[in-house]
């Protein structure tokens, strides 16, 4: 009997800590969107503080996917061997799995600022098209400015305040495992948290809804009237999944042997738009 109450107040521990990490990271990516907006101020004003806001509230639903990733990760290298090995304390594992995860974010958040006043968009098929020398005379006008070292002092002070906030969210006491006489109550109290938590991981696999139809994805994020606007709703892990997906289309267009006309016809039928004949291009059609 103790034994079984001791496997569940750890369980009841786990399951609120990934919570916690999935709310934590949710915030990161909102915090880094808001400096995407600080900084490109003059992109979106025309459109209104409105707009702005719609932005962050968008772009919350497409973060539970990137959210999402390091719980998985946790998931597999921390909750498994914490059940495991109960008798070993492996919080330092886990904030180690969270530091270094915090700063990729961070490190992506500040790279999306030269990226898109050098290319006007968030990272996209660019990435590879250009990785031999666009981003190498990048990198180098880059290294040799103040915006350069600037960026890379407030990526440090960046990493070190989100992470001392993640060491405050952690001494946040936990909810108690409720303990009930009758045993049925018990396990149909882990059932139900056990359910709600599956319904959870569906809802954020598809970006704030339970079914793939209505998911909110790299392909329809596009819903404001302001480009600058959709691109901040787009976190930079999703930026870098539609690079990848943009780059395997235009690899992909030499194979399949279209013709002119039969792109034109190809680009009307999905994007229900007019394609002119001079701007039938794979790159013209991945942008519809």
């Amino acid at each position: 009997m103790l034994g079984g109450i001791k496997i569940l107040r750890k369980w009841h521990v786990l399951w609120q800590e990934m919570l916690r990490v999935l709310v934590y990271f949710l915030g990161v990516h909102t915090f880094l969107r808001i400096i995407f907006l600080i900084v490109f101020k003059e992109s979106w004003q025309s459109a209104g503080f409105g707009a702005a806001t719609m932005s962050l509230l968008y772009g919350l639903k497409m973060s539970l996917k990137s959210a999402g990733l390091p719980v998985v990760l946790l998931i597999v290298l921390y909750v498994v061997p914490s059940v495991i090995f109960p008798k070993r304390n492996l919080n330092r594992w886990r904030d180690g799995v969270i530091g270094v995860w915090l700063g990729v974010l961070v490190f992506l958040g500040y790279a999306r600022i030269p990226f898109y006043q050098n290319f006007g968009s968030g990272f996209n098929h660019l990435l590879y098209q250009g990785k031999d020398e666009n981003f190498l005379d990048l990198f180098k006008t880059l290294a040799g400015s103040a915006q350069f070292w600037l960026l890379i002092l407030a990526a440090i002070v960046t990493w070190w305040g989100l992470f001392y906030l993640w060491k405050q969210v952690e001494r946040i006491p936990y909810w108690g495992l409720p303990i009930f006489k009758n045993q049925l109550l018990q396990w149909l109290l882990q059932i139900s948290i056990i359910i709600c938590l599956l319904l959870l991981a569906i809802f954020a696999r598809f970006g704030g809804s339970l079914t793939y139809s209505h998911s909110f994805h790299w392909e329809n994020y596009a819903v404001l009237g302001n480009d600058f606007l959709n691109e901040t709703i787009l976190d930079d892990p999703q930026a870098l999944y539609r690079a990848r997906k943009q780059q395997e289309l235009l690899e992909e267009g030499p194979q399949m042997n279209l013709s002119s006309e039969a792109m034109r016809k190809y680009a009307q039928r999905l994007t229900s738009a007019q394609v002119s004949a001079e701007n039938t291009t794979l790159s013209s059609f991945v942008r519809r």
